[in-house]
């Protein structure tokens, strides 16, 4: 009998330390699983923080000896004829999935059809479209002076039709022309990142834009080729434009502005104080309040500066990190807040 009770005994000893043992075997296993995927991580990591500093590197080089140097070899600077430029087509961009950016959802507000937003900045038309998609009823006025982007813009109106015009103009402070460079990577023109502003100093954006595009579009790449290209194209004051040029669509209520011209937001804003006196328009602008200049241009206009947030917009004095940014003018805000654009 009791042979038989420490026999029953032993084995189920036996039974608990093989549970046991299995337990911490797969508790082990998966331990191992998860250091085995983090050092994946890690390495992934590293391997990218190189390619990084590598390609900030090569850029920052790149672009030292075209805009500080005046280096104008082959190596750096290319002609515009033998520039490569991928366009998409007009219906893919009216009928693209997505806002541009989140805080286009702003414009649903605007619901006047005898109202316009001007688009300052047109590129191929992704921002007009964005804020068509976010449920703008506003007539929307593209200013873009890229010959390159032209027909794709031409095209955008045959299908937006009288809700929609574009103007092949830059804007700034006074009538003339004025280089814009063009970084062309491996042959092929970023047209987005077309910037007037190094003739007045190296863009702060630029290089981080063209590194940007580098890390996501060419992530194979170690050393892109990194050309400059260099075009000369027409540029006005906007306060003159809407005075003496009609257009498919109506300037005599401007409601907003976006402003998204590399560099060149102050400029195109001080040609247009009289638009802002008389419209006291909302002003989208990309890179929001960093830019002291611009936000004590505005501010001397009567503006104060917010933030987007859940679907709405924040009165604030912090500097933004946001994308894009908002200045509404102090006369306004009782009707932004009743329009649901300002948060009450």
């Amino acid at each position: 009998m009791l042979t038989r009770i420490l026999r029953s005994f032993q084995n189920r000893l036996r039974t608990h330390y093989a549970e046991s043992s299995q337990k911490e075997i797969l508790e082990l296993r998966e331990a191992f699983s998860q250091s085995e995927a983090r050092l994946k991580e890690v390495e992934t990591e590293r391997d990218l923080a190189r390619r990084e500093a590598a390609l900030r590197h090569h850029i920052q080089v790149n672009m030292l000896e075209y805009f500080a140097k005046g280096v104008r070899e082959a190596r750096v600077s290319i002609d515009p004829s033998q520039v490569r430029f991928k366009l998409p087509k007009a219906k893919k961009i009216a009928n693209w999935p997505a806002l541009l950016d989140e805080e286009f959802a702003i414009f649903e507000c605007f619901k006047d059809p005898e109202e316009t937003v001007l688009d300052l900045g047109a590129n191929t038309g992704l921002a007009a479209a964005s804020i068509f998609k976010a449920g703008c009823r506003a007539t929307v006025l593209s200013f873009e002076p890229n010959p390159q982007h032209h027909p794709v813009l031409s095209d955008l109106k045959s299908i937006f039709k009288e809700r929609f015009d574009f103007a092949p103009l830059g804007l700034g402070t006074s009538r003339g022309s004025i280089s814009f460079f063009t970084p062309v990577v491996d042959g092929r023109a970023i047209d987005q990142l077309s910037t007037a502003n190094p003739m007045f100093g190296l863009p702060w954006a630029l290089p981080e834009n063209i590194l940007i595009y580098c890390m996501n579009d060419l992530a194979n790449v170690e050393e892109p080729h990194l050309q400059f290209c260099e075009t000369q194209w027409p540029i006005e004051p906007l306060d003159e434009v809407l005075a003496e040029q009609r257009f498919l669509v109506p300037t005599e209520k401007i409601a907003a502005i976006k402003l998204d011209l590399e560099g060149f937001e102050e400029d195109a804003l001080t040609g247009a104080q009289e638009t802002l006196s008389n419209h006291k328009p909302l002003i989208m602008i990309e890179s929001g309040n960093r830019e002291k200049s611009v936000d004590g241009l505005l501010r001397k206009q009567g503006y104060l500066y917010a933030d987007f947030h859940e679907g709405s917009l924040v009165l604030t004095d912090m500097i933004t990190t946001r994308v894009n940014g908002f200045y509404l003018h102090s006369e306004k805000l009782g009707l932004y807040a009743d329009m649901g654009i300002l948060r009450r």
